[in-house]
């Protein structure tokens, strides 16, 4: 799969390709970068890329430890946590009358979430140093991905968040327990063999 037209990691700026949508807590904090807009008093009328940021980034996510952390067993989480989770995930209400439906449902939503996982070599975009791993969750205005930093031995070091607009853009690296979250994503991405297949891709393009 070649890798969209992309801002890539500046070291001052984020500059967006083609906006989506996404969303993550509070307790999130990092390198804040961002680019002003450059379309005057259109632009100043909607909040800027980095007034967002950090809802969306909540609202992501608390998605992913639905789809990542929760396990519906029946017995200790009980109908509320279901329909809880069910609300959350924009799910059927019928499935939290069933934890094996449930269950399935998780399944398949893990496997859906996202638009699609690349790799995107050092040097393919204007002052991009790094090459990363990109999980894309939305286009369109706006798009949203975190990427993955890896070193030489394949060990993810460093996680971002990205969230573009046009002419607009601005990131958060992950710590802590949102950073864990997103290694349990990347771990679960190595077992389904999308890593090696990334790599594959960007090698053959």
């Amino acid at each position: 799969m070649r890798a969209r037209d992309d801002p890539g990691p500046s070291a001052e700026t984020v500059t967006p390709d083609a906006p989506g949508r996404a969303g993550a807590p509070p307790a999130v904090r990092g390198r804040i970068e961002t680019a002003k807009p450059t379309r005057g008093d259109e632009m100043s009328k909607h909040p800027t890329c980095e007034e967002r940021i950090d809802a969306e980034l909540n609202d992501e996510l608390e998605r992913l430890r639905w789809l990542f952390d929760y396990i519906p067993n029946g017995r200790e989480d009980g109908e509320d946590a279901r329909r809880e989770c069910v609300d959350a995930l924009g799910l059927d209400d019928a499935l939290a009358d069933s934890t094996d439906a449930l269950q399935a449902a998780l399944c398949d939503a893990r496997s859906e979430h996202g638009l699609y996982y690349d790799y995107v070599p050092a040097g393919t975009f204007d002052g991009q140093e790094a090459g990363y791993f990109r999980y894309q969750l939305s286009t369109g205005g706006p798009s949203a991905e975190f990427r993955f930093f890896i070193d030489a031995m394949r060990h993810c070091h460093r996680i971002e968040y990205v969230f573009l607009d046009w002419f607009d853009g601005a990131r958060r690296e992950l710590t802590g327990d949102d950073k864990t979250l997103l290694l349990r994503v990347w771990e679960r991405f190595g077992q389904y063999g999308s890593i090696e297949s990334a790599l594959r891709r960007a090698s053959e393009d």
